[in-house]
């Protein structure tokens, strides 16, 4: 019996309000776990969680908890899980997981063999087209002309002048005319002829002439390029691996195997020590 605190078998029956103590322990337990892990703490296996609490609650089962109340020891077990818990979880994992305890050795040898080929061709084409243009234009026009005028113009005046002086008034013109009864008298009989002769010679000589030279340059370029990138990757890797055990046989490797998942799950039972009394 507990001398100074209480069993965890007392604590287990108690959480679930059992009466009868008679019951089945794994059925208190299994009903207990939940009850007393009512905190978080980290495990490396969400589907082994509740077996590691039962499994834990049974190893205690008939040790007095080092606590005075079922909620003081509670925290206690919550700071140690949280505390070491993350060293053992990496320990299970490595088993559980990680290796194979078959083997004794493995080993991979791993080769390589690449081989870039890269190629590259360029064209290049320039072509030159120079166009030259001569032109020439040339007019050249002559031309003659001549004008001949001719003007005949023939011109008779007959014109009479009579002036006549006499100091006798009774003269008449016929004694002008015949002579007599006159002072003085002058008579002119005129007659004027002109005649002009006109010839006009007008020569006109004309030449036109219009040159036009013309020199016309036309240069064109053409250039074209062509290039084309080739690049071939050719790769072989040949890889030998190696697995095996060497010097042990099989009985004795899982012998091994099994001796080191419980040494962990012993040591950290161990660990856990300080949660219960002592004192036996």
């Amino acid at each position: 019996m507990a001398r100074y605190t209480m069993l965890v078998k007392t604590m287990c029956e108690t959480v679930i309000g059992l009466n009868d103590p008679s019951g089945s322990y794994n059925d208190v337990i299994k009903q207990a776990a939940p009850i007393l892990f009512n905190f978080d703490f980290p495990f490396w296996s969400e589907e082994k969680r509740a077996e590691f609490e039962q499994d834990f609650l049974r190893h205690f089962y008939m040790r007095e908890i080092g606590a005075e109340t079922i909620n003081q020891w509670r925290m206690y077990l919550e700071d140690h899980l949280k505390t070491y818990l993350p060293y053992y979880n990496n320990l299970w994992e490595a088993l559980a997981k990680k290796y194979d305890w078959m083997l004794t050795e493995q080993y991979v040898n791993e080769r390589s063999l690449g081989r870039d080929e890269a190629g590259a061709t360029k064209e290049s084409e320039d072509q030159t087209a120079n166009i030259n243009t001569d032109a020439t234009s040339r007019t050249t026009g002559s031309g003659n002309a001549t004008t001949d005028t001719s003007t005949s113009t023939t011109t008779d005046n007959t014109s009479e002048n009579v002036q006549s002086h006499t100091s006798t008034p009774q003269g008449k013109l016929d004694n002008f005319l015949d002579g007599s009864y006159l002072d003085d008298a002058q008579k002119d009989d005129g007659n004027d002829h002109t005649e002009t002769d006109g010839n006009t010679n007008s020569t006109t000589d004309t030449t036109n002439t219009s040159e036009t030279d013309g020199n016309t340059v036309s240069r064109e370029t053409r250039d074209k390029n062509r290039s084309l990138d080739e690049s071939r990757k050719t790769s072989e890797n040949e890889t030998l691996k190696h697995y095996g055990f060497v010097g042990k046989s099989p009985a004795e490797l899982l012998k091994l195997y099994l001796n080191a998942q419980r040494q962990i799950t012993a040591e950290f039972y161990e660990s856990c020590e300080p949660l219960f009394m002592l004192i036996y």
